[in-house]
């Protein structure tokens, strides 16, 4: 059954690229979930941000990564994944705003 309430997270699961790697590591990323006014409201505020800041906003939580979800490790990891910011942007806006219906 749809819910007119939706739960206040959900969970993705995110490729990042590994510099050196074929193959990406996937981690599951556990997102703020916003209605539609309240995402194009954060949307608009992203100019200036850096990624760290951005992300903040929305990651709640993480799996798959040696290290518990903080904002210390989530600075760690957009540093040393240069790729990872936008592919945990990507992952957010898809699943929140993208229809998942194939033709």
């Amino acid at each position: 059954m749809l819910k007119l309430t939706p739960d206040p997270q959900f969970k993705v699961s995110v490729n990042i690229t590994v510099p050196g790697q074929d193959a990406p590591a996937k981690i599951v990323v556990t997102y703020k979930y916003m209605p539609r006014s309240q995402a194009e409201a954060w949307t608009r505020t992203l100019e200036g941000k850096s990624d760290a800041d951005a992300l903040a906003d929305i990651v709640l939580g993480w799996e798959g990564v040696d290290a518990p979800y903080s904002r210390e490790s989530l600075e760690q990891l957009l540093d040393a994944y240069p790729a990872a910011g936008l592919e945990l942007l990507v992952a957010f806006r898809k699943n929140l705003l993208e229809s998942r219906q194939k033709n």
